[in-house]
């Protein structure tokens, strides 16, 4: 990896930080206080902390101006696919595995954070 591909991971593991602390919260929240489905309680702290993502991402990881359309669209396409394989590895890790449901969540936020970079760099901010 070159210089600036490692101060751009470096900086999106800071954004995603933030996004995690962000999703997770929700993800808690949902669970505990509404008693929301753990699956679904997931997909919403995702998808809300994908457009935080997004903005900090575009603005302060990668420096794009202009295309927010078009890479919103792209970013958001990435990050669907990266909570389908999320939502599919939760549930197994839950149903299958029997791990923690709140441990679990936090294994396929790191999943989610590796995949969502390499599809940010190579297909959103491209």
């Amino acid at each position: 990896m070159n210089q600036q591909t490692i101060n751009q991971f470096i900086k999106f593991c800071m954004v995603g930080s933030l996004g995690a602390i962000v999703n997770y919260s929700i993800f808690f929240i949902l669970l505990n206080k509404f008693q929301v489905f753990y699956i679904a309680a997931s997909g919403m702290g995702f998808i809300l902390s994908v457009f935080l993502a997004f903005y900090l991402n575009k603005k302060y990881t990668f420096q794009i101006t202009g295309k927010t359309k078009s890479s919103l669209i792209k970013y958001f396409s990435v990050n669907l696919f990266s909570l389908l394989i999320g939502l599919i590895f939760l549930a197994y890790l839950v149903e299958n595995l029997l791990i923690n449901v709140y441990l679990s969540n936090l294994l396929v936020i790191g999943v989610q954070t590796i995949s969502n970079f390499l599809g940010s760099k190579f297909i959103a901010f491209r």
